[in-house]
This record gives structure tokens, C-alpha cells and sequence, in this order.
């Protein structure tokens, strides 16, 4: 993770940067790595959250569950 870290930090500077390169492949690359490195350790399970920022609504079934993850760090 280490290494991952110093990667991300070479191309971005602040969150703010991080969040302007969000859907560039570099940046999905590391959050999917992030993400897979949780559901492995942790025991999870990948489930799909709409981005909120296109507006896509949540799917109808599930609505009472919450959840900690977007799809951005």
C-alpha cells in the first residue's frame, strides 16, 4: 500500500486533485485495488453504488442499507 500511495502522490498533489482524476484509469485502477485489498482482509463483498455526482439514482431494492463506500476515495 505503501508503494500505492507514493504512485498516487506523484500525480496528484491535493484531494481535490484526486477527485478531478477520479475516472481517469490510473486513479480507478488504485481505488478497485484499494477496494479488492478490503473484500479479501475483511471478508466483504463488492456491491454497486451509483456515482452521485452523474445523478444516477440507487437501485429500489436495499434502500434501508447503508453503506461507507463511493465510488471516489
Amino acid at each position: 500500500m505503501r508503494i500505492l500511495d507514493g504512485l498516487i502522490r506523484e500525480t496528484a498533489n491535493s484531494m481535490e486533485e484526486v477527485t478531478d482524476q477520479r475516472m481517469t484509469p490510473f486513479i480507478q485502477g488504485a481505488i478497485w485495488y484499494v477496494g479488492e485489498v478490503f473484500c479479501r482482509d475483511q471478508k466483504m463483498v463488492w456491491k454497486y453504488i451509483p456515482d452521485i455526482v452523474s445523478g444516477e439514482l440507487e437501485p429500489f431494492f436495499n434502500l434501508a442499507r447503508r453503506t461507507a463506500a463511493l465510488d471516489h476515495p
